[in-house]
């Protein structure tokens, strides 16, 4: 990804692609719940109840499977991606300057 992009170009592209792991994240989320009803494992379907299940939806709680933990560092990860850029975009032309200005000297 070049430095110099739009930022409203970047932001949609983290958007969809947040959106995209979500949307598989829910996806294996509800076919194990299903198969869990199915079966006829009614606890199993909503363990820790209605509340855990809408924090692990959300990503605010990872307490269904602990794997998941990076899913939602990841998201952070991506969200943060402009600002991160910036800053070290300017942190590497302060260093080069300075860099160059001994240089000179």
């Amino acid at each position: 990804m070049s430095l110099g992009k739009a930022a409203g170009s970047v932001l949609k592209k983290n958007f969809f692609r947040i959106l995209k792991l979500l949307i598989n994240f829910w996806l294996i989320l509800f076919t194990f719940m299903v198969v869990a009803l199915i079966i006829g494992k009614y606890s199993e379907a909503f363990p820790g109840g209605l509340s855990a299940f809408f924090l692990n939806l959300t990503l605010l709680s990872n307490s269904y499977n602990g794997a998941w933990w990076y899913i939602q560092t990841y998201v952070i990860l991506v969200l943060l991606t402009p600002s991160l850029f910036k800053i070290v975009k300017r942190s590497f032309n302060s260093t080069v300057n300075v860099f160059w200005f001994d240089l000179s000297d």
